[in-house]
């Protein structure tokens, strides 16, 4: 009966000898929408065609047409193309540089060869020029009202906002990331508002953050950039010609309210006394930072000889690491001007061992502008994880690098991260008599200018000065990451896989059909993604699901649903159930 079953099944491929003919296919994509974005830079961009006519590589780029600004075109010429349906998308840059992309908002488009294309210049190839369609079908834009909010509360309380003198603003990709009036608190409640009136909105996902005093140390900078979906489709309910699109509640910089703190915060004084630089009797101890909103405490009291204490209370403290510095008299100068920041961190698991609600945290006797170790022998350990970026085509291991650039190094390259396993790239550095405290960096492909993580602020590294020489080597180590590069992450789902390709070839072709079946009827080898090899998302492997492949190889049968034809992930149920242990064929 097996044997029987695979013949009948193999018997469907009879058909293989289509029809075919020699078309020559003109394709036109308006990329005004993607500039306008930002997402596409005419000066260094170019945007391909992929898709089944040359199995899903790309094509030469296209170039801007003569006739019309931001319209881009290309002829591709295809010998024997079978008669039926073809599939294809556009792409930007093909993957090069780290910075390809996908129409990632459309399912693939679709074009018809029936042979009977006109062939006007007689060269053997007839005409076939498809419409001209924008980008991930993203149109030109609409009229719309943006109704922006933000809770300051925390910040309020700990003394990054002032109400009375501070304001909080919009910028993005809405006003060229310049700022917006100030947001308005007409309730008082901690929670500010503004209405946006932005023309000619583009259709897409937009970009923005909230900023404090439009100022560059204002920003929410512990987040990625914000991002919201226009469609133009939203409704206009007061018919005043703008679309309104109500933008949800959310916390300045995603910090949420903490616990009720008291930091006890001491300071040895015994070298600026020795230095006349302080005198007990004639000036005072004070300690600021982000909890005061950088103002000068009450006095510091002497405890024990030139030591000096203060115990502050904090309520809602956000968790986290916060800064301060000691200052002598409330002098603008004397903020101890030979060190960075000092830092504490805040958690919600301090203890509490008087029970009068306050979480005690008490930082380590300080020596006022200076540690007891201001520099330090680190290894800092950078681990990126670049797993996205491979299942998308934006980096290829075998032949592209990824580096560290920074503060650390002037924003130079380091070595090429080694990759070790699972996506993760790895690369030490050694930084002799290192200043402790904060710097900045980023993940970088190739060394280049186009390789940068761009869609988020600068990435930070902390160095407290007490971290551990686990080898013994004379550099304590700094674990930094692993991130995933850009911050962007898997989708939710199993996968990556092609649905289709039960062989884990990479693509369905007639040996995913041959496959699927030899491990239904023959014993064949266990198949490793049973979700790929469901072909027609129904949930179930039988004859059936071999027959629909065969069907739409060669009968110009339906496709199959996402992710196809390339790798993705599924979140149905029946995948999830069906599992995807392991796929070669996707990375």
């Amino acid at each position: 009966m097996k044997t029987v079953l695979l013949a009948v099944a193999l018997g469907l491929c009879a058909c293989s000898l289509h029809a075919q003919a020699n078309v020559e296919i003109t394709f036109r994509v308006n990329m005004n929408v993607q500039i306008g974005l930002g997402r596409f830079n005419p000066g260094i961009d170019f945007p391909v065609v992929r898709g089944t006519l040359n199995g899903w590589g790309c094509t030469d780029p296209m170039l801007e047409s003569d006739d019309e600004d931001g319209v881009y075109e290309l002829q591709v010429r295809v010998a024997n193309h079978v008669i039926g349906v073809g599939e294809y998308k556009f792409n930007i840059n093909c993957g090069q540089g780290g910075v390809g992309r996908w129409e990632d908002a459309i399912s693939n488009r679709r074009y018809t060869v029936t042979g009977t294309e006109p062939d006007e210049n007689d060269d053997g190839f007839g005409e076939l020029v498809l419409e001209t369609v924008f980008f991930d079908d993203a149109v030109a834009g609409a009229d719309a009202e943006l109704f922006f909010q933000v809770d300051m509360n925390v910040q309020i309380a700990s003394g990054r906002f002032d109400p009375v003198s501070d304001q909080v603003v919009v910028r993005g990709a809405l006003n060229g990331w310049g700022c917006s009036e100030a947001l308005a608190d007409g309730d008082a409640d901690g929670i500010y508002e503004i209405y946006i009136r932005v023309s000619g909105h583009q259709v897409g996902t937009g970009q923005y953050k909230f900023n404090i005093n439009c100022a560059d140390s204002g920003w929410e900078d512990s987040i990625s950039n914000r991002r919201y979906r226009f469609t133009g489709n939203e409704p206009d309910s007061n018919r005043d010609g703008y679309v309104e699109v109500e933008l949800p509640l959310v916390y300045f910089d995603d910090i949420e309210s903490g616990p009720d703190i008291e930091i006890l915060f001491r300071v040895d004084m015994t070298r600026p006394i020795d230095e006349k630089i302080f005198i007990p009797e004639s000036m005072t101890v004070h300690v600021g930072g982000g909890f005061n909103g950088w103002s000068c405490s009450a006095e510091l009291e002497e405890f024990d000889e030139s030591v000096y204490e203060l115990a502050v209370r904090i309520p809602s403290h956000p968790v986290g690491v916060s800064e301060y510095k000691f200052n002598i008299s409330c002098e603008e100068f004397s903020w101890e001007p030979e060190l960075s920041n000092r830092t504490y961190v805040v958690t919600n698991d301090l203890p509490d061992e008087d029970g009068d609600g306050f979480l005690e945290l008490t930082p380590g006797v300080a020596f006022y502008n200076a540690l007891e170790n201001p520099f330090i022998d680190a290894e800092l350990v950078f681990e990126v994880d670049m797993s996205v970026y491979e299942r998308e085509g934006l980096f290829d291991p075998a032949n592209d690098t990824v580096v560290v650039r920074g503060e650390f190094n002037g924003w130079d390259c380091t070595e090429g991260m080694t990759p070790a396993g699972d996506g993760i790239h790895r690369v030490s550095v050694e930084l002799p008599g290192m200043t402790v405290g904060r710097g900045e960096y980023k993940f970088n492909i190739g060394c280049l200018d186009v390789g940068w993580e761009d869609s988020i602020p600068n990435r930070r590294y902390l160095v407290i000065g007490d971290e551990i020489d686990s080898d013994g080597d004379g550099f304590v180590e700094v674990q930094v990451g692993p991130f995933y590069f850009d911050e962007r992450r898997p989708p939710p789902g199993i996968g990556p896989f092609v649905r289709g390709d039960c062989g884990q070839a990479g693509n369905m072709d007639i040996s995913s059909g041959i496959f699927l079946l030899g491990f239904l009827f023959t014993g064949g080898n266990d198949p490793g993604c049973l979700a790929a090899c469901d072909a027609d998302g129904d949930g179930r492997l039988d004859i059936t699901t071999a027959v629909f492949i065969f069907n739409f190889l060669f009968l110009g049968g339906a496709p199959p649903s996402a992710p196809f034809p390339g790798c993705g992930f599924s979140e149905s149920g029946e995948d999830l159930e069906l599992g995807c242990a392991d796929n070669p064929g996707c990375g």
